[in-house]
């Protein structure tokens, strides 16, 4: 069967479009401004790939390279008081390596919750671990309704990650 050649190149096209989709690295799963009612994500996600991740957590990228690291994401909101929320989404090689980061992080301490495959709670932040992502989120206030935003944006992040 004979096609024309501008079919066969649109049908590549779409055929890799379906194969590498674009924003799919973590970053794609950073919620945008006002997500989280009354909180603006305050510049563009940072993206950190391999060694790159020293110079984000100096001194802390070790344990993520040796679990199979691959990306991270790292953004940043503030709302009208002043305040401060960083989401840090690790992408790992494989579930085996997220685990490994998720359990050295946790420890046996935080309240466990019901978000992702786990996830822990402590005074001022949270860690979540989904399929191969690991993900903190960081405020700066230990109140209930503190936590209760942090829950909210990694609840949020959560949603929009792979099963």
């Amino acid at each position: 069967m004979w096609f024309p050649a501008g079919w066969i190149v649109t049908l590549g096209v779409v055929l890799a479009a379906l194969v590498v989709p674009p924003g799919t690295g973590p970053e794609a799963y950073i919620p945008g401004d006002n997500a989280l009612p009354g909180w603006t994500l305050t510049e563009v996600p940072q993206v950190y790939k391999g060694e790159d991740l020293f110079q984000y957590i100096d001194g802390g990228a070790e344990l993520y390279l040796k679990n199979g690291f691959k990306a991270a994401a790292a953004g940043v909101y503030n709302n009208s008081d002043g305040r401060y929320i960083n989401l840090d989404i690790y992408e790992m090689a494989d579930t085996v390596g997220a685990e490994a980061v998720y359990r050295h992080k946790a420890g046996e301490g935080g309240k466990s919750l019901s978000l992702g495959d786990e996830a822990a709670l402590f005074d001022y932040y949270l860690l979540v671990r989904q399929g191969r992502y690991f993900v903190t989120v960081t405020g700066e206030g230990q109140t209930d309704q503190d936590r209760e935003n942090l829950i909210a944006l990694a609840r949020m992040v959560v949603e929009r990650l792979p099963k």
